[in-house]
C-alpha cells in the first residue's frame, strides 16, 4: 500500500498490565456486554485499546494484492438497525469487498450520556465484521450527537442542535484516528475522507492541500463525506442547496472520480459537471421520501420513500425507484430495501453498480475519468 499520511497514524501506547487489555478485549465481543452505570460517562473502548483501527487491517489487504484490481464497498446510515448484519453478511458473503467506505451515522448517538453505551453496542452487533476487513469510517452528525430530539423525521436531528464534543472524542478512539477527517492511499487510488458537515478554516486548507498532492499523483481521487453536495430527498435546501459550491469546484478543478455521501437516507446518483455524486444511506435507518425528485437530472437514479400527496397522506407508505439513466418504468413497493454500492477499480477503469440485500442489482455506472 502506498501509504499517504493519515491523521489518526500512529496507536496509542499506554503501561497497562496483560490482564487488563485481556479483559478489556473479552469485554467488547461478549455477546452481553454491558457497562456500569459508573461507566457511562466514559469513552469507549478505553484509552489505548483501538481494535477496530482499520490502518493495520489495511496492511495485510495490501500485502494480498499486488495489483491495481481490488473492490471496495460504500454504505451507511445503520444506527443499529436490526437489519444491518444480514445486509453485512451478504455483502462479506456475496459481494466480497476488499474493503468497505463507511458514510457516517454507525450509531444513534456517539456522545452525551448514551455515547459510551451506543459505541458499545456497535462493538457487540458489529464487531466481527469491523476486524475481519477494514471499515473506513466517515463522521456522520449521530456520531457527534448527544441525546436526539423528536424533529422532522422519528431519528432526525435538528441541524442547529448542538453537537457533543464527547462525540468525537469517542469517534476518534473507537477508530483510532487523530483526526475526524483524513486521507489514505491504496494502490493506485487517494480516498480523502471530510469532516461533518464541510471542510471550513483549517480542513478546507487541509482538503486543498490534498487535493492538489493527490492529483499531482495521477491516481484515481475519491471524496468521502457524510452530507450531499446533492439530494433529491428529504433534507432541506437550506442543508443540501443543489448547486455548484466552492468546494464541488475543488473536486473538479483536481478531477475527483467520484463523491460518496450519506446522511439523506436515500439512494442517489447524479453527474454535475462530469463527476458522479452518489448518496449511499441505505445501511438500515428509516428511509426519507425522496421530496425532492422535481430537482432530478433526467439521468439520474434515486430510491427512496415515495412522496405523500395531501390525498394520499394516510395511505400506506411505498418506496419508489427511478432509473433516468436506463430508461425503465418507476418501480414501486411496499418494503423497503437495504443497499450497498460496490465499487471495483481494474488499473485505469473504474465501475460501480448497486446491488440490494435481496441480490438485486439496480444502477451501473463507469466512473473513470482516464
Amino acid at each position: 500500500m502506498n501509504a499517504r499520511p493519515w491523521s489518526g497514524g500512529t496507536s496509542r501506547t499506554m503501561v497497562q498490565s496483560s490482564c487488563r487489555v485481556l479483559l478489556v478485549y473479552a469485554v467488547l465481543a461478549t455477546a452481553t456486554l454491558r457497562l456500569p452505570a459508573a461507566e457511562a460517562t466514559k469513552a469507549v473502548p478505553p484509552e489505548g485499546v483501538a481494535p477496530f483501527d482499520p490502518k493495520p487491517l489495511m496492511e495485510k489487504v495490501a500485502e494480498r494484492i499486488t495489483m491495481d484490481k481490488y473492490r471496495f464497498a460504500v454504505i451507511g446510515d445503520t444506527k443499529h438497525a436490526k437489519t444491518f448484519p444480514a445486509l453485512t453478511k451478504y455483502m462479506e458473503e456475496e459481494l466480497k469487498p476488499d474493503f468497505v467506505i463507511f458514510t457516517g451515522d454507525f450509531v444513534q448517538a456517539g456522545g452525551g450520556k448514551c455515547g459510551p453505551k451506543n459505541w458499545a453496542k456497535l462493538a457487540k452487533e458489529s464487531g466481527a465484521s469491523l476486524r475481519a476487513r477494514p471499515w473506513w469510517p466517515v463522521i456522520g452528525n449521530h456520531e457527534l450527537a448527544g441525546t436526539p430530539t423528536k424533529k422532522k423525521h422519528d431519528d432526525e436531528l435538528d441541524d442547529d442542535e448542538p453537537l457533543s464534543t464527547d462525540g468525537l472524542e469517542n469517534f476518534k478512539r473507537f477508530f483510532n484516528l487523530d483526526q475526524e477527517y483524513y486521507s489514505f492511499s491504496f494502490r493506485n487510488a487517494v480516498f480523502v475522507v471530510l469532516p461533518w458537515p464541510l471542510p471550513k478554516g483549517a480542513s478546507e486548507k487541509w482538503l486543498k492541500e490534498e487535493l492538489l498532492k493527490a492529483s499531482a499523483t495521477g491516481k484515481h481521487i475519491f471524496i468521502c463525506n457524510h452530507l450531499p453536495f446533492y439530494t433529491v430527498g428529504g433534507k432541506s435546501k437550506r442543508d443540501i442547496p443543489n448547486k455548484e459550491t466552492d468546494i464541488t469546484k475543488l473536486f473538479q478543478k483536481h478531477g475527483v472520480c467520484a463523491v460518496f455521501s450519506g446522511h439523506d437516507h436515500t439512494y442517489y446518483r447524479t453527474i454535475r459537471n462530469g463527476i458522479p455524486y452518489i448518496i449511499s444511506a441505505g445501511g438500515g435507518a428509516k428511509l426519507y421520501a425522496v421530496a425532492r425528485k422535481d430537482e432530478a437530472l433526467p439521468g439520474d437514479v434515486y430510491y427512496g420513500v415515495e412522496p405523500a400527496g395531501m390525498l394520499d397522506i394516510l395511505a400506506k407508505k411505498r418506496y419508489l425507484y427511478h432509473n433516468g439513466a436506463a430508461g425503465w418504468p418507476d418501480k414501486l413497493t411496499e418494503q423497503p430495501d437495504q443497499y450497498v454500492v460496490i465499487v471495483d477499480v481494474d488499473g485505469p477503469k473504474v465501475t460501480m453498480f448497486t446491488v440490494t440485500a435481496k441480490g438485486e442489482k439496480w444502477d451501473g455506472l463507469e466512473l473513470s475519468r482516464k
